[in-house]
């Protein structure tokens, strides 16, 4: 095989596709990882150059290997590697009209160009530089000229196709060519779950349970399948799988029982599966390897032990909350709704992040973005409005402890529990936050967990406008920080669901977000350890995209009450005489009460105080 100038080996890039050769067997298609570029001291040798290249095996893990650079070729239209491998073809070879094809020299201008060509393509294909105006035969070669005569535009045109790529777009937004076996599937399920949704009553609550067991089983399995780096634990176990047979009449001897092994093969296995792993979660979840390498010293587990945690838990989750008001405000009933906008969907999946842990169904959303089954989703989601129906594992999640930064570690109050549903019910969550928002309208002064509204600086100025002019009036003024101890957890399901009935939120939606909030079950996680299943009886959960939105529905008539002109001018602090006295600035559970005087603060509070306790 003949061998190509030095300029088409430093035409070699990082992410390009070559053919690199193999001593005794034909050409490995592979991508290239890395370029390195090796000085020679001795004045008579070149610089050498090796390239790194990566692919897959016929099990899926990534292999690599470092090979001089004039063991690679670029793969080129009609290169065959057959011919290649008996040398009877050269990737470089020339051009029939014996220009040089792969040559990085800069190529010549067409005659006749001059700095007074028009920016424009011609019929015969040229490409003309809108810099100098001189015309080329072919892009690469216009390319090429750019990056040698005009060095700062080439660097500003790698610089906006970086720009162009989407956030997170290494891991979420590439050109997978999905199996056929993938994309057959996917399609059943999408007809699946149209024809469960065009049975309307007809629909048994049987067959949607398990269409959705099986679609959230296909889900977690392709997990595995899709392109990228396997979970090592997955990996041996389907090494396992296959070699079965043949292991089972394996006889071990002593230097092969693993109970036997020296601590320093241990050791080294151990590494490799960690590094695996990391590979894995790079791959899916990047935040949580940085966590690992960055917090790996860090205490983050709670040290409690798990059955003072379960019975902690137990005591706040299961206890029925049916605390409600005498009387609720009544307001125009808003339309069903029989059907959600694709467009919503597709943004609720665009907008989870890459990094969003799965659920106890351990269904990624990075499978979910690439098999792309909004179509699926939007079905589900339509009969469960119908139906107001919640599948069985909908109503299943792990619940995680996570430090609030202050207090005693030993203390389990000192830690927050986060809940994590399956990834389905979330982004359905989502999609319902959505159209509840749609309907409903909070209180000006709740400024927590209102889109496009920055509440916590919004609620400081207002805090330091009325400190600042109370000081400059040399006047009195009262401000309170209140805080609801475990505010989330507390809330009764009656009252939330009689507080959307007040707000005129649609009958079918009020009901399936009841039904969201009944019937579910968590188990409490700190590291290996994990407490049995705890009924949920109360409260919304921390984590869940709805939660928000109905804590805030659940509180608002707080602000209606308190925030009364009559009651707010009586008590409240008054800035300008031409507007109501500030007295109250919330953020979801956190309040500022604001008064004229220390006795009117203590009236505020009270008046507070008796109207939630019926969350407590």
């Amino acid at each position: 095989m003949s061998s190509c100038d030095s300029s088409e080996r430093n035409s070699i890039e990082v992410g390009q596709q070559v053919w690199v050769l193999r001593s005794g067997g034909p050409l490995q298609e592979a991508v290239v990882a890395s370029v390195m570029k090796s000085s020679c001291n001795n004045s008579n040798h070149k610089d050498q150059y090796h390239v790194t290249v990566e692919w897959e095996d016929e099990s899926g893990e990534v292999l690599g290997k470092t090979v001089p650079i004039e063991d690679v070729f670029p793969r080129r239209p009609g290169f065959d590697k057959k011919n290649a491998n008996k040398g009877a073809f050269d990737p470089f070879e020339l051009k029939s009209d014996g220009s040089d094809n792969h040559s990085e020299r800069e190529p010549e201008p067409e005659e006749g160009a001059s700095d007074t060509a028009e920016i424009s393509d011609d019929n015969s294909g040229r490409k003309t530089c809108e810099i100098c105006k001189l015309s080329f035969k072919n892009e690469r070669d216009l390319n090429i000229h750019i990056v040698k005569k005009h060095p700062l535009e080439a660097n500003n045109m790698k610089v906006r196709s970086i720009l162009k790529e989407k956030k997170g777009s290494s891991n979420e937004n590439k050109n997978l060519n999905l199996t056929p076996s993938l994309k057959n599937k996917t399609e059943e399920f999408n007809t699946l779950f149209y024809s469960l949704l065009a049975k309307g009553k007809e629909l048994k609550f049987d067959e949607f349970e398990s269409a959705i067991n099986d679609f959230t089983i296909f889900l977690k399995e392709a997990n595995n399948t899709l392109p990228g780096p396997q979970h090592p634990a997955v990996r041996f176990y389907r090494i396992r799988k296959r070699n079965k047979a043949s292991m089972a009449n394996k006889g071990y001897t002593s230097s092969s029982n693993p109970v036997r092994a020296n601590r320093m093969a241990r050791e080294k296995r151990k590494e490799k599966y960690q590094y695996e792993v990391a590979q894995y979660n790079y791959y899916n979840r990047r935040r949580k390897v940085v966590r690992d390498v960055m917090d790996a010293d860090a205490p983050k587990l709670c040290p409690v032990e798990i059955n003072t945690v379960e019975n902690h838990f137990k005591n706040i989750f299961q206890n029925v909350n049916e605390c409600t008001r005498n009387s609720y405000e009544s307001a125009m009933v808003s339309e069903d709704i029989l059907t959600v906008d694709i467009k919503t969907i597709l943004e609720a999946i665009r907008s989870t992040s890459m990094d969003s842990s799965p659920g106890p169904d351990g269904v990624l959303i990075r499978t979910i973005k690439i098999l792309g089954v909004a179509t699926i989703i939007k079905s589900i989601i339509e009969i469960m409005l119908r139906t107001s129906y919640v599948p069985n594992v909908f109503s299943t999640g792990r619940t995680v402890l996570v430090y609030k930064g202050k207090g005693d570690r030993n203390d389990i109050t000192s830690w927050r529990p986060i809940t994590v549903y399956p990834m389905l019910r979330r982004l359905i969550e989502k999609v319902l936050d959505r159209e509840l928002r749609s309907q409903i309208a909070f209180h000006s002064s709740q400024r927590g967990f209102v889109k496009g509204l920055p509440g916590t600086h919004v609620n400081a100025r207002i805090v330091d406008a009325i400190l600042k002019d109370a000081k400059a009036k040399s006047g009195n003024c009262a401000v309170a920080f209140l805080d609801v101890t475990a505010a989330f957890d507390s809330i009764g399901h009656s009252h939330i669901q009689r507080s959307l009935q007040a707000k005129g939120v649609s009958a079918n939606l009020s009901n399936l977000i009841n039904s969201l909030l009944v019937n579910n079950s968590v188990a409490i996680c700190i590291g290996p350890h994990k407490t049995g299943l705890i009924d949920i009886k109360r409260g919304v959960p921390q984590g869940g995209p709805l939660s928000p939105t109905l804590f805030n529905v659940a509180i608002d008539h707080l602000y209606k009450d308190i925030c009364d002109p009559q009651y707010a001018n009586k008590f409240g602090y008054r800035i300008d005489d031409t507007l109501d006295s500030i007295v109250l600035c919330g953020f979801a559970d956190d309040q500022a009460v604001s008064a004229r005087d220390e006795e009117s603060a203590k009236m505020l509070g009270e008046h507070l105080h008796r109207l939630r306790h019926f969350i407590a």
